[in-house]
């Protein structure tokens, strides 16, 4: 069952609208109990209360340059540098054993054999400009 009053209705919609005044239903969409989405007509007024209004998440587009990762696996015991913008450095030293969460970092373009490619790297996926 849905928990939205109407003066929470009425709110989302004045956001919306405060978003894209050309398009508000464009910022909504309709959440049900499966948590599945759908886009929101809510011009008429005949949401079934298992479902909820929220606004859309946001999105941002950009472009990245940064040196291209390793493809191939390398030698055992080879020593990488993976990309890694979760942390400070913006990188990570590793020694290549095949394990299967380094063969991920492969397949996911994040190992690179100097540390300044890992770090460029690192830095362009957290959006870091300098």
């Amino acid at each position: 069952m849905s928990n939205q009053t109407l003066a929470e209705k009425i709110d989302l919609l004045y956001e919306a609208r405060l978003r894209n005044p050309e398009n508000p239903e464009r910022e909504m969409e309709l959440c049900g109990c499966s948590g599945k989405c759908y886009m929101a007509n809510y011009a008429g007024d005949t949401l079934n209360s298992a479902f909820e209004l929220r606004l859309k998440p946001r999105t941002i587009t950009r472009e990245i340059t940064y040196p291209e990762p390793l493809r191939d696996a390398p030698e055992h015991g080879a020593e990488l540098y993976r990309a890694a913008p979760e942390i400070s450095e913006r990188y990570d030293f590793i020694l290549w054993h095949s394990l299967d969460y380094q063969a991920r970092w492969l397949r996911d373009g994040l190992l690179h054999s100097t540390k300044e490619a890992a770090i460029a790297q690192g830095n362009a996926l957290a959006g870091v400009t300098s």
